[in-house]
């Protein structure tokens, strides 16, 4: 009885300790995105390309510096780079270096995106997105950046994954069919 009574009250106490937690808002995630200096993640990518009917899966680490480097490691099945600043995407790969300049829409836009949300931007976002967030259960959240005009003729809207202030995945569709998945690796304390 004793052991029932005491478990009653730990749950009502735990259950009434997460209900009075605060919701998480946009404006909160963004402000602790923008407290981050410097990350390193791993990530898992899944590419899928619907003309060739295709899949590829990758993986390697993540390197973030605020404000403006963000490199993607490679590691599987080949080594290679990706490093996007505001002002170029370079593609680094064996037997393979690509700079794509402003004028690339489509990389230049997830590049420039991506880096607006590690930087917790809410403007620069506002600006080429409508942003849909709803909080869901267990502390996760989901991001909608749904692309206006002059973006919508590339991208479907991306989709980003999360738990408490960390992203889990991005989700990305080009309006050519092109989609891909990237998940990154959890830390134990956000």
């Amino acid at each position: 009885m004793f052991k029932s009574l005491l478990f009653l009250t730990s749950l009502i106490f735990c259950t009434s300790s997460i209900a009075q937690s605060p919701p998480l808002t946009l404006e909160k995630l963004l402000f602790s995105f923008a407290q981050i200096k410097s990350e390193q993640k791993n990530f898992t990518e899944e590419q899928l390309d619907p003309i060739l009917d295709i899949s590829t899966q990758k993986s390697g680490y993540l390197v973030y510096q605020s404000p403006e480097n963000l490199t993607l490691h490679y590691l599987t099945p080949i080594k290679g780079s990706i490093i996007f600043t505001p002002n170029q995407v370079k593609i680094d790969f064996p037997q393979r270096t690509l700079i794509l300049s402003p004028d690339n829409a489509p990389q230049m836009v997830f590049s420039q995106t991506i880096l607006h949300l590690l930087n917790g931007n809410l403007n620069q976002l506002s600006k080429n997105f409508t942003l849909q967030f709803s909080q869901q259960l267990n502390q996760t959240w989901q991001l909608n950046l749904i692309p206006k005009k002059q973006h919508n003729q590339y991208l479907h809207p991306i989709r980003i994954h999360g738990i408490q202030q960390q992203i889990k995945e991005i989700f990305i569709t080009t309006r050519s069919g092109e989609s891909r998945r990237i998940s990154f690796e959890l830390s134990s304390t956000p």
